[in-house]
């Protein structure tokens, strides 16, 4: 996930090929389709008005929206699900993929949810493996959000977001939102490396 968190992308409200590409080349699941055919090849705005639709409603999500605002639920998330819609009625874009590209967009409102984070906040009684929009932003906006306000998880993210600078290995400086999630994919894949108040060391 380095190169997914060094590449440079613009927090605008246009949705660019390049923004598209990069999580395409994290192999996010496209099902069959070719990303390059699919997505270089017929850039947005060129021929679908859902790539309009879809820079109209980013537009809408402003960059200074917070996840850690204590209202985001009921201030965020209706315009955040049209999004996410809107992104996931794209052929062959599921949530890891939205999501991917959303957060680069909006880095401190909408978290990746990818598969192992969809399986970390999986509410009860569900199987699926690929989340709905509606899924992705009742639990964004429900237990992570809950997660990321949390004192104790706050504390931590800011000492991991210290150890993080005092590296100095050339990444940006990243949001607490996406810190917890990589934290959950931590979780995920080597629980014995985090405690129940969060990351040892």
């Amino acid at each position: 996930m380095r190169f997914y968190d060094a590449a440079e992308t613009s927090q605008d409200d246009h949705i660019h090929p390049q923004d598209w590409a990069l999580p395409a080349l994290l192999q996010a699941p496209w099902q069959a389709a070719d990303p390059y055919d699919r997505v270089i090849a017929t850039p947005p705005g060129e021929s679908s008005t859902n790539w309009q639709a879809i820079d109209a409603l980013l537009a809408e999500v402003k960059p200074t929206w917070s996840l850690e605002d204590e209202q985001a639920a009921e201030l965020y998330q209706p315009t955040v699900l049209a999004l996410m819609k809107r992104a996931m009625s794209t052929p062959w874009v599921k949530a890891a993929v939205a999501t991917k590209l959303l957060h680069k967009k909006r880095p401190g409102l909408i978290p990746v949810v990818d598969r192992e984070v969809w399986g970390f906040y999986r509410p009860s009684g569900l199987t699926n493996m690929y989340p709905s929009a509606t899924q992705v932003c009742d639990v964004v906006f429900g237990s992570f959000h809950d997660d990321l306000v949390d004192k104790g998880n706050q504390s931590a993210l800011r000492r991991l977001t210290a150890l993080l600078k005092e590296a100095d290995d050339g990444l940006p400086v990243l949001t607490r939102v996406r810190l917890l999630e990589m934290t959950v994919w931590l979780v995920r894949r080597r629980p014995e490396a985090v405690t129940a108040k969060g990351l040892e060391g």
